[in-house]
């Protein structure tokens, strides 16, 4: 089982499978049956829920009786022929080391398991298709058919994706197999409570994958806080004096991006994977302003309050739109996949989305415009980071270093951030990242290249 807090975490998880898969012992690649368990209404990418089990029973309920008949004849004959074959090579004289022969002989199981699975699952469904069933308006059958299909799947497949809170569907807890091992990915963002739910289904390992010097739980009382609700059992089991296997190699940032995130959050530990500074470099990089890592120093912005008591800054939205306009001409020859715009400011973002809205270019409609928090365990080609806040006394959400570590790692090929220095200088985290980026070269005063 893979899990995580959100539902974003998760279907970024899946569709890394999907896309990626394994690679079995002769070196093919191998896609194994995932299944999406989801929770009532919750939003979930497209990919994801194309292997949802709602998704899937409903295709199964909604077959016509001609197709059902069809389907389990083809299926009937599947296991068949994998039957014939399996005992054709068993009873081949190989070397048992010969590995193309075990691997040749665990696709054919494979695929016979899997026909034997849907023949099961389309005799469940009988009742449906047999013309002496009154099921029409029999509600309850129609359910209890539903729920075993559901079923069905979590026992079948290979790799159970779901959140946290989703475990606790009666699917998962009724599930004749306990999972052997149970995945929960960003830990750190889940309090202990959420994470001993999937426990309960599993009589082997966990393993916690998450990084503490990122997000935590979101918890809004001041009180629970305080209590420490919103520690993750991975920091609990830290302090507690655990063994941790620290993941020093990254393979996403170009070498630029990751050096002062690297200083300041990690030690300074941080390797780049063989060959990643060449993979990241982008034509654009050696044209300016449109480096790796760059700080732009709108000077002349000035933060508000909305009526709703979040940020924005006209300045920076306008800035941003200009900055995006004069690299449209580059996205082509980059072969740019992704665009981002990140904030800690939800009335920020709505700003920017309203100023894309008016630019008269279908590249730059595009850009993806998200809050730093809803794009936790996400990246993208390019991030642009607006800050927002101008005022030397309180930068608010500037002052969260485990979020701005967030905005700074999102980034594969290029970050790029927006922000009046001379406020948030006043800081010493924000001096150390201005002052770093002028010494490499990756500062520029915003008056000189927007236009």
């Amino acid at each position: 089982m893979i899990c995580a807090p959100s539902n974003a975490a998760v279907d970024n998880a899946l569709e890394r499978i999907i896309n990626d898969g394994f690679s079995q012992m002769d070196g093919t690649n191998y896609s194994p049956d995932v299944i999406r368990v989801v929770s009532g209404d919750a939003i979930i990418s497209s990919s994801a829920q194309a292997l949802s089990t709602d998704k899937r029973v409903k295709d199964l309920i909604n077959m016509t009786t001609s197709d059902w008949r069809a389907w389990y004849s083809r299926q009937y004959h599947t296991v068949s022929i994998s039957e014939a074959q399996l005992k054709e090579k068993m009873n081949e004289s190989v070397n048992i080391r010969d590995v193309s022969h075990i691997s040749s002989i665990l696709q054919l199981y494979e695929t016979r398991d899997r026909a034997l699975g849907d023949l099961a699952r389309l005799e469940r469904m009988r009742p449906l298709h047999d013309d002496s069933t009154e099921h029409g308006s029999n509600v309850q059958l129609l359910k209890q058919i539903s729920e075993d299909l559901s079923l069905s799947f979590i026992d079948e497949a290979e790799i159970v994706c779901c959140t946290l809170t989703s475990i606790s569907n009666r699917h998962m807890l009724t599930t004749t197999r306990p999972f052997k091992t149970i995945i929960v990915d960003e830990a750190c963002q889940a309090n202990e409570v959420a994470t001993l739910i999937p426990l309960v289904t599993c009589h082997a390992h966990c393993v916690l994958v998450g990084d503490p010097k990122q997000l935590p739980a979101t918890v809004k009382s001041k009180y629970a806080s305080d209590a420490a609700f919103d520690r993750s059992l991975f920091e609990r089991l830290v302090a507690s004096g655990m063994k941790v296997n620290v993941l020093t190699t990254q393979y996403r940032m170009h070498p630029q991006i990751r050096m002062f995130p690297s200083l300041t959050f990690y030690s300074n530990v941080l390797k780049d994977a063989s060959k990643l500074e060449e993979c990241r470099c982008l034509p654009s990089h050696a044209h300016w302003p449109f480096r790796p890592y760059m700080i732009f120093d709108v000077v002349h912005g000035i933060e508000e309050q909305a009526s709703t008591f979040s940020r924005y800054n006209k300045a920076e939205a306008v800035f941003l739109i200009d900055l995006l306009t004069k690299y449209s001409s580059w996205l082509s020859t980059d072969r740019i996949r992704s665009v981002v715009i990140l904030s800690g400011y939800r009335e920020q973002c709505t700003l920017i989305e309203q100023l894309l809205e008016t630019v008269d270019n279908d590249v730059i409609s595009s850009v993806v415009v998200r809050t730093v928090d809803a794009f936790q365990g996400q990246e993208a080609d390019v991030v642009i980071f607006s800050c927002v806040r101008t005022c030397v006394d309180d930068i608010g959400f500037l002052a969260d270093t485990r979020r701005l570590n967030v905005a700074l790692t999102r980034a594969r090929f290029s970050l790029w951030i927006i922000c009046k220095c001379e406020a948030v200088c006043k800081f010493r985290f924000w001096k150390n990242l201005v002052d770093d980026a002028k010494e490499r070269g990756c500062y520029s005063d915003a008056l000189n290249v927007a236009s």
